[in-house]
């Protein structure tokens, strides 16, 4: 009597292991359809973009090295017509629009 529940208890335990992996495996399955449609999405949008590489990350910049990248580009001008600031300035203040949003990107850096 008691091997044979004890037996039970196991077949039981095995069924419930089983069918735990089965979940897993079925889950597994339909994550898996929903990323590789993602990936050749993804490979495809970043191989159309005009650039491939980040040079400030290649050079492993920090925040401080940025700042000073960012305030080099925004006052490089041609015949003191400052293109990349003017469009900067135009980026900024369509965000402006979302203040909140604006807010959690603050930019934390003196313009001359």
């Amino acid at each position: 009597m008691m091997t044979s529940t004890i037996d039970d208890i196991f077949r039981l335990t095995e069924q419930i292991r089983l069918f735990q992996v089965e979940s897993d495996i079925r889950k597994f399955n339909n994550s898996n359809e929903l990323t590789l449609p993602f990936i050749k999405s993804y490979r495809k949008l970043k191989a159309e973009q005009p650039y491939h590489i980040n040079v400030i990350d290649l050079l492993w910049a920090n925040e401080n090295a940025h700042s000073r990248i960012l305030v080099h580009l925004l006052k490089q001008n041609v015949n003191k017509k400052y293109e990349i600031l003017e469009s900067f300035i135009q980026s900024s203040q369509s965000i402006e629009q979302s203040e909140s949003e604006y807010r959690k990107r603050m930019l934390e850096l003196l313009v001359r």
